[in-house]
């Protein structure tokens, strides 16, 4: 019969455990697979959030490109509102609802942008009246087979904010999807005191922050 003493490690009852792990051992290996899944995830996350930046700045890049191409068929750039229709606007959104609309006309070679329509919404439930519906196809005879005054959302699903040259110096509200209003303005140049893109426009999206800054902090805008 095997003598407990020949496996015993000398303390009474207790077998030896070597090359087993203590309990410290095992907390620490568990504290640095914590910390190691930690930074995978905040890179993931890193990495998902550049990779959104940089398609925003695709999408502002193609919509510039867009108005560009619109104002040399008609000789001007988009209008920051419908109310250059004559058209009664609920102040909402109106940059961007004017603008899109504009972009998609049928005239003079249009629609100007291919717009993905996963990024159309109407965060702010509005649309045309009758009579505004005529005057808007025989203005701009948009591609739109509804009268909802559609708004086109960037990649964190806030509407982007447009602004023509002729309206800077005027405050302007925005809706998000989510329901929450913002104001916004056109921006100047902090340096010398003018406004950026003075006889153009300005675009920006307010980034993944969903919070408004004007084109500075981490919004996306057209003249950066």
């Amino acid at each position: 019969m095997t003598n407990v003493r020949e496996w015993n490690d000398g303390r009474r009852g207790r077998p030896a455990l070597d090359g087993a792990f203590t309990l410290i051992e095992i907390l620490v290996v568990i504290a640095i697979i914590s910390i190691l899944a930690s930074l995978a995830g905040y890179g993931v996350l890193r990495a998902r959030k550049t990779g959104l930046e940089t398609a925003a700045k695709t999408d502002i890049t193609m919509i510039s490109s867009a108005i560009e191409t619109f104002k040399n068929a008609f000789g001007y750039y988009p209008p920051t509102s419908l109310s250059a229709l004559k058209i009664k606007t609920n102040g909402i959104n109106d940059g961007n609802e004017s603008l899109f609309g504009f972009l998609l006309t049928r005239k003079k070679g249009g629609p100007f942008a291919d717009l993905k329509e996963n990024q159309w919404a109407n965060a702010d439930g509005d649309a045309l009246t009758t009579d505004d519906g005529k005057v808007v196809k025989a203005e701009i005879e948009w591609v739109r087979g509804t009268g909802q005054l559609i708004e086109y959302l960037d990649l964190w699903g806030n509407p982007y904010v447009y602004i023509n040259s002729r309206e800077y110096g005027k405050k302007f509200k925005y809706q998000a999807v989510g329901g929450e209003v913002f104001e916004v303005e056109a921006r100047k140049n902090p340096i010398t005191g003018t406004w950026c893109a003075p006889t153009t426009y300005q675009l920006w999206s307010v980034g993944a922050d969903g919070i408004n800054q004007n084109g500075e902090g981490d919004d996306i805008a057209s003249w950066k």
